[in-house]
């Protein structure tokens, strides 16, 4: 049990030094890169990477729709302002209590806005942190398949030269063999002349 602990411990330290490695590197966001994708061609993802690609797209998806949020109310916040603006002259009860309700909604807009803000502060750093976690568990899950392959390749290495050792061998019988017969034939031609060889030939061929 204690060995399986020290072990655990050098595999996060190994992680921290890799994941320390990467400080200040331009780290595109993986879920939004082409190459990233292009490591899974073959549905090889683990469960910890889609569970990592999944909290990074939420997090990416929550920082749009905060920034949307915040054009869009900074937005109407201009537009109640010019209405207050352009009725601040008129006069009345009912005017009071309409440039009221404006400016409590200009309230309401000015406190969402610092909410959303202070999320959005805090959104890069959350982003950063999982995309780094996403790229560690990428690594640890193509790996598994590069140390198969490696595996494999060396497998297959020692094939091919068993293969053409054989093949060598069986060409040099080959050679041998042609040669051979190279001989035999010129030495009948020799004694007996080409057409009586010719037609030996042809009556082995009919048997």
């Amino acid at each position: 049990m204690k060995q399986k602990k020290t072990k655990k411990k050098q595999m996060n330290q190994k992680d921290a030094r890799f994941l320390q490695s990467i400080q200040g590197e331009n780290l595109p966001i993986l879920t939004l890169d082409p190459s990233w994708h292009a490591l899974f061609v073959n549905g090889n993802k683990s469960s910890e990477v889609r569970r990592l690609e999944r909290r990074l797209t939420d997090l990416l998806k929550q920082q749009g729709r905060l920034n949307n949020e915040n054009r869009d109310m900074k937005g109407q916040k201009k537009r109640l302002m010019g209405r207050i603006f352009y009725n601040m002259s008129d006069m009345g009860e009912e005017n009071d209590r309409r440039k009221a309700k404006q400016r409590e909604m200009i309230e309401e807009i000015n406190m969402r806005v610092v909410q959303n803000e202070d999320v959005l502060g805090l959104l890069p750093e959350q982003i950063k942190r999982v995309n780094e976690e996403l790229l560690l568990e990428t690594l640890k899950t193509v790996y598994q398949q590069v140390e198969v392959n490696r595996e494999r390749i060396g497998q297959l290495d020692d094939s091919i030269e068993r293969i053409r050792a054989e093949l060598s061998a069986r060409l040099l019988e080959k050679q041998n063999r042609e040669n051979y017969n190279h001989e035999v034939f010129n030495s009948l031609k020799e004694i007996v002349g080409m057409k009586p060889v010719e037609i030996y030939e042809e009556s082995r061929k009919k048997q």
